[in-house]
């Protein structure tokens, strides 16, 4: 008789899983398959219920251990024809309208939700992303109209076309919440 796993066991099982599955998509030539992974893999991560203190390979992503991830949306940058395709929560978190986003609409519209003093790190984040064939993973603040500041964690990974040219650039956005910061402030 097997025993029953709990719920931090079978998110252990997905993420070790998608991350092998990633790794072979990328051995048999499927870049977006590959991303895709890659991106449930760090998706398992972020969830709470992910032990990580036994598993070093699956830290989070963040250098705090008590940090809690929502997930915001998911994104999906066509480069050269500079469209960011983007769900409604994604969007409304860069202060996008969602219309747009669907619709698909330049980059810079959702840069400027970013807070202004991490714009610039965010930029060369994303091109060294590109030029270097690396994983995207960033943290940064969005700022809202009222002025509500939100720091996120962005990853994504550009897939190229068969001649090296970057295509497109999938990837995810989760907001951090650290409530040791929010009991201290409250």
């Amino acid at each position: 008789m097997t025993k029953k796993k709990n719920n931090t066991e079978y998110t252990e099982y997905i993420a070790a899983m998608a991350h092998q599955l990633a790794d072979l998509a990328k051995e048999i030539n499927r870049p977006f398959l590959s991303t895709v992974l890659r991106m449930a893999f760090l998706e398992a991560l972020e969830m709470p219920s992910a032990r990580r203190d036994n598993h070093p390979a699956m830290s989070p992503p963040s250098e705090a251990g008590d940090l809690l991830y929502r997930t915001i949306g998911f994104f999906d940058w066509d480069i050269p024809n500079d469209r960011v395709y983007a769900d409604a929560a994604f969007a409304r978190a860069f202060g996008v309208n969602p219309s747009n986003a669907h619709d698909g609409t330049p980059l810079e519209h959702y840069i400027r939700g970013v807070h202004r003093d991490d714009r610039k790190r965010l930029e060369q984040a994303i091109t060294v992303a590109i030029e270097q064939h690396t994983l995207l993973s960033i943290e940064y603040r969005l700022v809202d109209d009222a002025g509500g500041v939100q720091r996120v964690r962005a990853t994504g990974q550009v897939i190229y076309d068969r001649d090296g040219q970057p295509i497109r650039f999938p990837g995810t956005v989760v907001a951090i919440d650290n409530p040791l910061l929010r009991r201290a402030a409250a």
